[in-house]
């Protein structure tokens, strides 16, 4: 607990409007989240991704547009 939560651009062909969140603790739940992504866009879909440690997960997420993701 009390680490930090990193975001990074989505990199990967065709992910314009996508966000990479890692370092989430495995007890933070999708529906957990949303309330903190909702006020910049409209979230088309999150995916919780595999983790290189059990101890964290990371969720990709696809906003409407490429504009709202990068705010």
């Amino acid at each position: 607990m009390g680490e930090d939560i990193h975001l990074s651009p989505d990199m990967t062909v065709g992910a314009a409007g996508k966000i990479v969140l890692s370092n989430i603790p495995t007890h933070v739940r999708i529906e957990d989240l949303e309330p903190l992504l909702t006020p910049f866009g409209q979230v088309q879909n999150c995916e919780k991704l595999n983790s290189r440690d059990g101890s964290t997960h990371a969720v990709q997420v696809s906003y409407e547009t490429q504009e709202q993701a990068q705010q």
